[in-house]
């Protein structure tokens, strides 16, 4: 969603303010990953859960998917800022290559941890009191993200067109 409101004449301490914005979401979000983790291999008594050589029919189960979706999507955030510092100058030809990587993979993560976290709101029903509200509220929640990320794709559209239009008029005039 930073993206979509990129202020290029607001640069505190001469970054602009949306890079700021994503970093500390970021930073708390890998936090957050660290402290939820920890816990869930707290309480499993740091056994792994997920998908294990010859696990048989357990590599199916909704744990099994759970746990490896779950993995994998913390797994790429954590890369995310790694990938970042291969980030070259804005100016760079070859900066298209890293922005289409770093949204790929943000992307790929952020599916992952929808499809974990439905997994768990299905699937996992005795840990809700009512589990058809955690799956009701979760669906809700995706819903949204997705009409909101197609709302801003729309306006960033639009605003693109009206961009190159007003460019269009100040060289006729």
């Amino acid at each position: 969603m930073v993206l979509f409101y990129l202020a290029p004449d607001v640069q505190p301490f001469g970054i602009r303010i949306w890079y700021h914005a994503h970093r500390i979401f970021n930073l708390t979000a890998a936090a957050l990953m660290i402290f939820g983790l920890t816990t869930i291999l707290i309480a499993h008594e740091w056994r792994w859960l997920g998908p294990k050589v010859g696990g048989g029919s357990k590599n199916t189960s909704a744990t099994a998917y759970h746990s490896i979706c779950g993995l994998l999507s913390v797994i790429i955030a954590w890369l995310q800022p790694f990938n970042a510092l291969l980030r070259c100058t804005p100016s760079n030809p070859h900066r298209i290559y890293f922005n289409w990587f770093h949204r790929i993979f943000g992307a790929i993560g952020w599916i992952l941890a929808a499809i974990t976290i439905v997994l768990a709101c299905n699937n996992f029903g005795k840990h809700f009191t009512d589990s058809q509200a955690a799956l009701s509220l979760c669906s809700s929640f995706l819903g949204f993200c997705g009409a909101s990320f197609i709302i801003a794709e729309i306006f960033k559209i639009v605003n693109s067109r009206k961009s190159e239009i007003s460019m269009n008029n100040n060289n006729y005039n």
